[in-house]
C-alpha cells in the first residue's frame, strides 16, 4: 500500500509489530499526499505505539541498569526468560505468571514494568482505573468498553506475538466488593466482575499482567487468586547498594570519578523518585552557581542545611546514641549513627 501510494516501495520491510493495534482507517490516515515511504512508515509506527500504549520515550533502562528492586527484579528476569521460551515454543503460554507489585509511591514500579517489557521484546499496553473514567463519560457502559478495549489490544498482540504484557497502575482504585455500600454496589460490582473476566481471558492467552498499588490490602481478594494475579510482591525503598546505583543512573556522565557512597549512606529511606529529585535539585544548584555539578550539591539536597538549635541537636544525638549503645551491648553490629532528619523517621 505504501508503495502504491508513494510511487516507490520502502527500503525497509514493515514488521508485524509496526501494525499492532491499527485498523484500516488508522493505516490510511498515515498515508499523506507527497510523503515519502519512510515518512509514512514512521507515522504508522507512531500510531501503533500510541494505540497499544507503548511509552514514546526511549529512556527506558535495561534490567541490568536497575538496582534496588530486590526480589521483584529477579521475578522480572525469570519472566523475560520464560517469555523467550514461550515464543520459542518450548513453554506453554499459560505457564507465565502475573503479579501485583505493592509498596510506597516513588519506588519505580512503572519503570520496572516498562523495562521488563522492553527486555522481553513484547508489546506493553498500559492503563489504569482512572484512565477508564478519563477516557469515557463515566457511565458504566462506557467504562466497561474501556476495559474491553484494553483487553482486545492485548489479545491482538498476544495472538500475533505469542504473548504480551499489560500494565495496570493504581489497581486499588478498583474497590473490593466486600467494602461496597448498597448505594454503590450495583455500579462497582459490574466493573469488578468484568475486570475479573477479562483478566482470565488474557491469562488463557498467555498475557503477563503486572499491576501496581500502594495499598494491596484494599484489593478484591478474587483478583489475587492463582490464574489472575498469581503473586504479590513488595517493592520498598532501596537498600544502600540500590540507592548508589540509582544515583549513578540519574547522574549519567556527571561525577563519574566521584565516590557516591556518602550520598547513598545519607539517603536511607529515600525512594528512587526521591533520589531522582535530589539529582535534579543538585543540578539546579550547580546551574545557579554557573559551574559543573559537585558531590556537595547532591549531599546538600539529600541532607539540607540544619535548622534545629544546638540544644535540640544535642537531645537528638543523645537519643540516637542510646539506640547505638543498646545495640552494641546486645552484641549487634552498629553500622552507622545519624542525626539527619527525614520525613520517615523521627530524627
Amino acid at each position: 500500500a505504501v508503495g502504491l501510494w508513494c510511487g516507490r516501495r520502502s527500503r525497509k520491510a514493515v514488521a508485524a509489530q509496526d501494525l499492532s493495534g491499527l485498523d484500516l482507517l488508522d493505516i490510511a490516515a498515515a498515508l499523506r499526499a507527497g510523503a515519502t515511504p519512510s515518512a509514512c512508515l514512521a507515522r504508522i509506527r507512531r500510531a501503533s505505539r500510541a494505540r497499544v500504549g507503548i511509552p514514546t520515550t526511549t529512556d527506558i533502562p535495561s534490567l541490568d541498569q536497575l538496582t534496588g528492586y530486590g526480589e521483584a527484579l529477579d521475578w522480572s528476569r525469570r519472566t523475560v526468560a520464560d517469555i523467550a521460551r514461550v515464543r520459542a515454543g518450548t513453554l506453554s503460554p499459560q505457564s507465565l505468571e502475573s503479579i501485583v507489585w505493592f509498596g510506597p509511591p516513588g519506588t519505580g514500579k512503572t519503570t520496572l514494568a516498562r523495562a521488563t517489557a522492553a527486555a522481553a521484546g513484547v508489546t506493553c499496553v498500559e492503563t489504569s482505573v482512572a484512565s477508564w473514567f478519563v477516557e469515557s463519560n463515566g457511565y458504566l457502559d462506557q467504562v466497561l468498553r474501556q476495559v474491553t478495549a484494553f483487553t482486545e489490544r492485548l489479545e491482538l498482540a498476544a495472538k500475533r506475538d505469542g504473548t504480551a504484557l499489560g500494565y495496570l497502575d493504581e489497581l486499588d482504585a478498583l474497590p473490593s466488593r466486600a467494602r461496597l455500600d448498597d448505594r454503590n454496589a450495583s455500579y462497582w460490582q459490574s466493573l469488578v466482575v468484568h475486570v475479573l473476566t477479562c483478566t482470565e481471558r488474557l491469562r488463557r492467552l498467555g498475557v503477563v499482567l503486572i499491576a501496581a498499588t500502594n495499598f494491596v490490602g484494599r484489593l478484591d481478594p478474587a483478583l489475587l487468586r492463582p490464574g489472575r494475579f498469581d503473586r504479590q510482591m513488595l517493592i520498598g525503598p532501596p537498600d544502600e547498594a540500590g540507592r548508589l546505583g540509582i544515583l549513578r543512573h540519574h547522574l549519567g556522565q556527571d561525577l563519574r570519578e566521584i565516590d557516591l557512597a556518602p550520598a547513598a549512606r545519607l539517603s536511607g529511606g529515600r525512594t528512587g523518585a526521591d533520589l531522582a529529585g535530589s539529582v535534579r535539585g543538585a543540578r539546579a544548584r550547580a546551574r545557579a552557581a554557573g559551574r559543573a555539578i559537585l558531590l556537595d550539591d547532591v549531599l546538600a539536597e539529600i541532607a539540607p542545611d540544619e535548622t534545629r538549635c544546638e540544644a535540640e541537636l544535642r537531645a537528638v544525638a543523645l537519643h540516637e546514641a542510646g539506640h547505638a549503645l543498646a545495640a552494641f551491648r546486645l552484641g549487634l553490629r552498629v553500622a552507622e549513627v545519624s542525626i539527619i532528619s527525614g520525613a520517615n523517621y523521627g530524627g
